[in-house]
């Protein structure tokens, strides 16, 4: 299968091939990369796809391992745009399902995660970023650790996948500010914000930031939210999450609140005013949402 795909990359005639055909994945990469966009082209490629995949669903031993191998440094060789045109296969919807849930089964996790990403842009669709940076992490797990946690890792990593591909018909339901505002907070940081202490689990603030994402779109709040919240806190970076309460997904009133209610403690205010100088447009938001609670009391 592997050599069948090699000869459609690289557009070779067997009954007109004299020379070895190259096999390495980086070499049928740029070949599809560079072939011009052609349906049937597509097909043929993705039709070897497919088959690989579900030799892979099954596959073990060494032979197993090394062709998961070839087909994972395949995927990721290949542009981004290339690995989309290949998942929309000419607006083969029911194709290309296939493809996506049968390469969730059988290829490597890093493979499952490039195929994904293209399928959420070619399907008109977005993943959060925090959604994608935990399963980046989980793939990560599949390759450190005992066999028992990479092996757990491998099999919960497919099974959100595929719970996200079996469900996910909805476009993008955050606001657009708030997308905007996620976006900037997965594409920067704040060069003046204050470090937090090696020993927290919660390394830079983002990943805390990140947990107030996801509390806000699963209209959660638990004691992981409020560990956060304290992180946040500590670098310095309240004004972004005001910034997410502002322009917050519909359903999140709920959770908002009770971020609102944790920022707006005293022990909270206290830290910001320590600070100098005191940054109002963090500080006031709070005060306000004190004295309506002192009010309502």
């Amino acid at each position: 299968m592997w050599v069948g795909l090699a000869r459609a990359a690289l557009s070779v005639d067997e009954v007109d091939s004299s020379e070895p055909v190259p096999t390495e994945p980086s070499v049928l990469a740029r070949a599809i990369d560079d072939h011009p966009s052609a349906e049937a082209y597509d097909q043929v490629i993705v039709g070897y796809l497919l088959q690989l995949a579900r030799e892979l669903k099954t596959a073990s031993g060494a032979e197993g391992v090394a062709l998961r191998k070839k087909t994972s440094s395949l995927i990721a060789s290949l542009r981004p745009g290339t690995l989309r045109r290949l998942v929309e296969m000419g607006g083969d919807v029911g194709q290309r399902g296939e493809f996506i849930l049968d390469a969730t089964h059988g290829m490597a996790v890093d493979a499952v995660l490039e195929i994904v990403k293209a399928a959420a842009e070619a399907n008109g669709q977005t993943i959060s970023h925090g959604l994608v940076r935990m399963l980046s992490k989980l793939a990560a797990h599949t390759e450190v650790g005992s066999q028992q946690a990479r092996t757990r890792a491998d099999a919960e990593l497919r099974e959100q996948v595929t719970h996200l591909l079996s469900d996910w018909q909805l476009k993008d339901p955050n606001p657009e500010v708030y997308g905007r505002v996620l976006q900037h907070l997965a594409t920067s940081a704040n060069p003046h914000a204050p470090s937090i202490g090696p020993g927290d689990s919660l390394a830079s603030g983002m990943d805390s930031l990140r947990v107030v994402q996801m509390s806000l779109e699963s209209a959660v709040f638990g004691p992981l939210v409020g560990k956060a919240l304290d992180q946040i806190v500590q670098a310095g970076r309240v004004r972004t999450v005001l910034e997410l309460l502002s322009s917050r997904p519909e359903g999140s009133d709920g959770v908002a609140e009770a971020i609102l209610s944790v920022l707006a403690e005293p022990v909270t205010l206290s830290t910001l005013m320590a600070r100098e100088p005191v940054d109002l447009a963090d500080v006031d938001p709070l005060l306000r949402s004190t004295s309506r609670r002192a009010d309502i009391v």
